[in-house]
């Protein structure tokens, strides 16, 4: 059928960077592209309604609702105003680390806009205070990340194009667990707490890491460039360890990679379950190939 309007957003993947950020540490990501939300609109004069397809429908209504009604807020505008019909089809996992509720939130601000209710200039901070739903504070760079279309060097708001100059074999993998952000967060808030110093540094080391995968990546393809990325990965595996974000079912799919074969592994996004990522010399063994997603 035909639509008003249709916005496809792409959820996300970290390649290092994760919490740190949030204190204004640089970050790299990179959007994903394999499963996306897509979000239709039809225009009716009857009150607005919307229909969920894909994965986690339950969880997703519930969750869309709460965003639509806080933007609203934020506009000052009574739902009553708003009619049509909406249709998520959702293909991305929640609590996974890929970013569902930044292409949630996207692709809400996106459709407020084609409703002539918000400012496109305005897409990227309303996105960010649509996300504060999920994360509490939200550093931007999910926002970022499903609004490009290429990888993001993050730092502050600020958002510098990234565009790898080799292809690194490198996959992402489910742990076996879904992680909770807000609770991630939490434990390193408590942290910095209760040792300042310590939290001091594991920012500086994922920040380091970040400037070292960058420069790794600036590079033409070679040894030293592999080994460089390499080293990135796991110093900022280093700091999940540290903050104590990587439990028995994260760990046990860490070390399956790295028994078969992989160069250099870490969670990707808060931690705790969700995704990790992985970095290969070679092409994967085969029998990994159902549970790899090559990105």
């Amino acid at each position: 059928m035909s639509y008003d309007f249709q916005y496809r957003a792409s959820g996300k993947w970290i390649l290092c960077g994760e919490h740190s950020v949030i204190r204004g540490a640089p970050a790299i990501a990179f959007p994903f592209k394999h499963k996306q939300l897509n979000l239709n609109y039809e225009h009716t004069k009857l009150p607005i309604t919307a229909e969920f397809s894909g994965n986690a429908g339950e969880d997703l209504h519930l969750l869309f609702w709460s965003v639509i009604e806080k933007g609203l807020e934020l506009l000052n505008i009574n739902r009553s105003q708003i009619t049509g019909h909406l249709k998520i089809n959702n293909q991305l996992p929640i609590g996974t680390g890929l970013g569902a509720s930044a292409a949630l939130s996207v692709a809400v601000s996106q459709w407020l806009i084609h409703l002539q209710l918000l400012e496109p200039s305005l897409c990227f901070e309303f996105s960010k205070q649509l996300e504060n739903l999920f994360h509490k504070k939200s550093s931007g760079l999910d926002i970022a990340c499903s609004m490009s279309e290429h990888g993001v060097l993050f730092q502050e708001g600020n958002i510098t194009p990234l565009k790898p100059r080799w292809h690194p074999i490198w996959a992402l993998s489910f742990s076996g667990s879904v992680g909770i952000t807000s609770h991630c967060v939490k434990k390193v808030e408590t942290l910095l707490r209760q040792s300042p110093t310590l939290g001091a540094e594991l920012d500086d080391q994922m920040g380091n890491s970040v400037h070292l995968a960058a420069k790794a990546l600036s590079q033409s393809k070679s040894e030293q460039s592999f080994n460089m990325l390499q080293q990135a990965i796991t110093q900022a595996c280093d700091c999940f360890k540290q903050w104590q974000l990587i439990n028995a079912d994260v760990q046990s799919h860490l070390d399956l990679l790295t028994d078969k074969g992989a160069k250099a592994v870490k969670p990707t996004g808060s931690g705790s379950g969700g995704f990790v990522l992985s970095l290969w010399e070679q092409k994967p063994p085969e029998d990994l190939k159902k549970i790899l997603i090559m990105v």
